[in-house]
């Protein structure tokens, strides 16, 4: 399984290699959603 990093507050940073993976069937865990997805619960 791969980790995807990169920078979230970039828009469209991870579009390309999350398009490649998806299209691969290739598992992958999309790390900086998920951290910023925790930040913004936190905040809340």
């Amino acid at each position: 399984m791969y980790e995807l990093y990169y920078w979230p507050g970039i828009r469209g940073r991870g579009e390309l290699i999350r398009l490649a993976l998806e299209d691969a069937g290739a598992g992958y865990v999309d790390v900086a959603r998920s951290e910023a997805l925790d930040v913004a619960a936190e905040g809340s």
